[in-house]
C-alpha cells in the first residue's frame, strides 16, 4: 500500500526528512504538483487539517508547522527541499524523545493528501471486489492505524453473513420470508490478520507496523442488509 521501501531510498522522490532532495513526495513525478508548488497556495486551514488527518499531528503541532509555512511563504523564504523543510519543522515543532525523525508525520500527511492514498485504496478494494472470482483473495499491507481503519470500514460495508452468524440465525428464525427475499451481494470475509514474526522483524525492521489484511472474496448475504 503506497510507498516501497526503494522509493524511500530515493532522495530524489523527497520522502525521507533526513535526506536532501527536491521537495516532490509524489509517487509519479508525471502526475499532480510537487510538494513545494502545493505549499506555495494551500490555505493555512486546509494544511492543518491535512497534518492532523494524514500525519496524526495533535491540534497544536499541526497549526505551528502551518503558521511557519504561512509566514516562509509570505516572506518568500519557502523551502523547496526536503532538508529545508524538516529544519523547518523541527525549529516550530521540537525535537521530541523518539527515534523517529521530528518532521516525519508532517511528510508522511503531505505525502498522502498529494498522492490521494486513501481513496486510492478505497478504489483498490472495490475494484477487487468487481474483478476476484469467487473465492479469490487480495492483501494488503497497511502501516498505520488510519490505514487500517480504512480498510476494516470497507469490510463492514461488504462483509459476508457467514452462516453461523448469531444475526442471521436469529432473522432466518423471526423473518424467513424477508431474508428469502434478500439478493446475493458479492461480499468479503476476513482471515485473521498477521503481523511480522521475530525473523521478519530481524531482517527487515520497517515492517515492524506493518499488517497484512486476507480478503476473500464470496457471493451471499451482506451483514448490513440483515
Amino acid at each position: 500500500l503506497g510507498i516501497s521501501s526503494p522509493q524511500l531510498d530515493e532522495a530524489a522522490r523527497g520522502f525521507k526528512p533526513e535526506q536532501d532532495g527536491p521537495l516532490d513526495l509524489r509517487f509519479d513525478l508525471t502526475k499532480g504538483v510537487p510538494a513545494w508548488q502545493f505549499l506555495q497556495s494551500v490555505a493555512r486551514d486546509e494544511l492543518v487539517r491535512i497534518l492532523r488527518a494524514y500525519g496524526e499531528e495533535d491540534k497544536a503541532a499541526a497549526r505551528r508547522i502551518a503558521d511557519a509555512i504561512i509566514l516562509a511563504r509570505e516572506a518568500g523564504t519557502l523551502p523547496r527541499r526536503t532538508r529545508e523543510l524538516a529544519e523547518l519543522i523541527v525549529r516550530v515543532k521540537g525535537r521530541e524523545y523518539q527515534p523517529m525523525h521530528p518532521a516525519k508525520p508532517a511528510f508522511q500527511a503531505l505525502r498522502i493528501h498529494l498522492n490521494d492514498e486513501f481513496d486510492e485504496l478505497r478504489r483498490g478494494m472495490r475494484a477487487c471486489l468487481e474483478l476476484l472470482r469467487d473465492g479469490g483473495r487480495v492483501g494488503i499491507i497497511t502501516w498505520k492505524h488510519s490505514e487500517c481503519a480504512i480498510v476494516v470500514d470497507f469490510l463492514r460495508a461488504h462483509e459476508l453473513a457467514r452462516a453461523e452468524l448469531p444475526l442471521l440465525q436469529w432473522c432466518r428464525a423471526q423473518q424467513p420470508n424477508a431474508v428469502r427475499a434478500l439478493s446475493a451481494e458479492p461480499c468479503f470475509e476476513m482471515d485473521e490478520p498477521r503481523r511480522p514474526g521475530e525473523a521478519e522483524l530481524r531482517f527487515n525492521s520497517r515492517s515492524r507496523s506493518a499488517v497484512l489484511h486476507l480478503l476473500r472474496k464470496q457471493c451471499g448475504l451482506r451483514v448490513p442488509q440483515l
